[in-house]
């Protein structure tokens, strides 16, 4: 890392560590008004939906859990693959993918080390914290911007004009702020875009999970409708506790796209409900076959 690119890191990574500062002081109070939070909306949504289990489809279900899931992870692992290049360090997929599973538990469920996993792993390969963590900042605002401007091109004729400018213009500006400082940075513009394409492939295939919880929950919907909504999880990756957060977003958002609240919030919570399942699933078949791996390799007696 050149004395130029850490003077430009720099101030990313002070913003980082404040944020990550004011996370850890609100996470607390945060994790209860979160969990408040998402009660709240559970027992609202189904006493506004009280025939749910009549109406459930299994068969969408199944599409976001062999689909959807694993495609995200992928790309996600991916994507952290571009970030430790960036960093200046090689990471395999498997150890990728493995980072990305603990990672996407915590963003998940209410734990922290989503951000402390990542930059811990590109410590011990040799990359420095400040630019760690400030390819992170910036990467993360990358993935804000095209989830703006993403759900910007699908509100265009579905929504109120000054909505879709206002979602265009955000994503717009920070996107612009986004290659401004990988010119300043100096970074390698093919392992940004690279990044960037893996950020884009997981809110594509965001908006196609989210459908899919919709028709899980009994109501037709259509992917110009959950397009719109893949902001949400960008939005509440900010505050301190996401869980309960990302599906009051959603049920608020849902009207937008046609869709009831109530609904958005239970396809939302099933969506939530069905990657946590294939997480735990994924880490103790994980457990399982590491374990089998040192048995065959340890020495018989």
């Amino acid at each position: 890392m050149t004395a130029h690119q850490a003077d430009i890191a720099a101030p990313f990574a002070s913003m980082l560590t404040r944020m990550r500062q004011y996370k850890d002081r609100l996470r607390p109070i945060a994790l209860v008004l979160a969990l408040l939070l998402f009660c709240a909306g559970l027992f609202l949504s189904l006493r506004a939906t009280p025939d749910l289990l009549t109406r459930i489809n299994l068969a969408p279900l199944v599409l976001v859990f062999l689909v959807t899931i694993p495609v995200t992870i992928m790309a996600s692992a991916i994507d952290f693959i571009f970030l430790a290049r960036l960093s200046g360090v090689r990471v395999g997929l498997l150890p990728a993918i493995e980072v990305t599973l603990y990672t996407r538990a915590a963003n998940m469920l209410p734990i922290p080390g989503s951000i402390a996993v990542r930059m811990a792993v590109l410590k011990t390969h040799g990359a420095t914290f400040k630019k760690s963590g400030a390819l992170m900042f910036l990467l993360t605002a990358i993935w804000g911007a095209l989830g703006f401007c993403y759900s910007a091109a699908w509100l265009a004729g579905q929504a109120p004009s000054y909505l879709t400018i206002l979602f265009a213009l955000i994503g717009g500006l920070v996107l612009c702020g986004c290659a401004a400082a990988v010119i300043a940075m100096r970074l390698d513009r093919s392992l940004v875009a690279g990044s960037a394409a893996m950020r884009g492939v997981m809110i594509i295939i965001e908006g196609f999970s989210l459908m899919l919880a919709v028709k899980a929950v009994g109501v037709d919907a259509a992917y110009h409708q959950t397009a719109i909504l893949v902001v949400c999880s960008f939005l509440a990756s900010i505050v301190p506790a996401g869980i309960g957060v990302r599906e009051t977003l959603i049920a608020i958002l849902s009207p937008i796209a046609g869709i009831d609240p109530a609904t958005g919030f239970l396809a939302a919570t099933v969506s939530r409900v069905m990657t946590m399942t294939f997480l735990a699933m994924a880490a103790a078949g994980g457990s399982v076959v590491s374990a089998r791996l040192v048995s065959l390799s340890s020495p018989r007696e």
